[in-house]
């Protein structure tokens, strides 16, 4: 998908709707370059998702871990190499940057002198109360910040690696269709997807890579609202998902319709998969594709599956 994966330099951006699995992927990618020779990691965490249990149970379950564990590294050892650090606000992301640079700069501690990738979960989220605003100066903020994390990824070769939430995509689901500005037959892959990332088109292009995850139709459809307490049932399970990446919310939610003598038009069976280890997780298909890329085809995409230790 990136051909030739995460390089010095870049800035890779996963966007997706809440409860696509975006922190999940986090936390294995995160897991897996603390992996690496002595790498490590600064976690920047905007929504207190951070999970240090989840990084532990998939360093100790994930079959990708296999050769690490083996050689006597410790999941203590991993964690201790992903350092997290709080970041709510757009002031607090200046205050940060300012920190980054002095110590990109000094390397004050061997946590620094082995940086390899620098995560921020979630961009979009930080940006979210000033993004759009009508004078402009939100996007002036916006603008600020991007050109620090462009500045600060070439001038010390690092990656970043960040997530933006979805906003629903009008040209999908509203407006007239029958005209042809909105007919099916006259939109692009883009317009036609029923999320899209939030920031607009003055971010798109930034990024080395945007990717965006996704569900699958009929995992979606699996969720559509049926009225009553299914309704009530969808917006509780998105709240408390907490963006994990599993089918727990459309398990919770068709047991819910059941209760109620509801129905779901469309039932998703999980994927099933057993670790070396003997246990087994359910697995949800996500689609990962590319939106746009300075090296990486635009429109390439593959299944991930999220859910258990590993991400396939």
């Amino acid at each position: 998908m990136l051909c030739g994966g995460m390089m010095s330099g870049d800035i890779i951006e996963i966007a997706g709707a809440s409860g696509t699995g975006k922190t999940q992927l986090l936390f294995f990618i995160a897991a897996s370059v603390a992996c690496g020779s002595e790498a490590t990691v600064l976690y920047v965490d905007s929504k207190n998702a951070f999970s240090p249990r989840r990084i532990v149970e998939m360093y100790n379950e994930g079959d990708t871990f296999a050769n690490v564990r083996s050689s006597g590294t410790s999941h203590e050892q991993i964690l201790e190499r992903i350092r997290v650090v709080d970041c709510c606000t757009y002031e607090d992301m200046f205050k940060l940057l300012d920190e980054l640079r002095e110590k990109l700069d000094t390397k004050p501690d061997w946590f620094w002198d082995d940086l390899r990738l620098i995560v921020i979960d979630s961009l979009g989220g930080i940006f979210a109360p000033i993004n759009g605003q009508s004078d402009g100066q939100g996007n002036f903020i916006i603008s600020e910040i991007t050109r620090s994390l462009v500045s600060l990824s070439a001038n010390h070769h690092l990656p970043f690696l960040v997530t933006n939430y979805a906003v629903s995509n009008k040209p999908y689901g509203g407006g007239n269709t029958r005209g042809t500005s909105h007919h099916p037959r006259f939109l692009s892959n883009d317009q036609m997807r029923r999320h899209k990332p939030s920031l607009g088109q003055s971010w798109r292009f930034l990024p080395t890579i945007q990717l965006f995850l996704s569900m699958y139709k009929e995992e979606e459809e699996s969720l559509l609202v049926g009225g009553g307490s299914w309704a009530a049932a969808v917006e509780d399970a998105d709240e408390n998902d907490e963006d994990d990446g599993t089918n727990k919310a459309a398990t919770g939610l068709i047991s819910s319709a059941l209760r109620s003598g509801e129905s779901a038009s469309v039932v998703v069976e999980p994927m099933v998969y057993t670790t070396l280890k003997g246990r087994t997780y359910r697995l949800a298909r996500r689609k990962l594709e590319v939106l746009g890329s300075h090296r990486t085809p635009i429109g390439h995409s593959c299944d991930v599956h999220i859910g258990g230790p590993d991400v396939y």
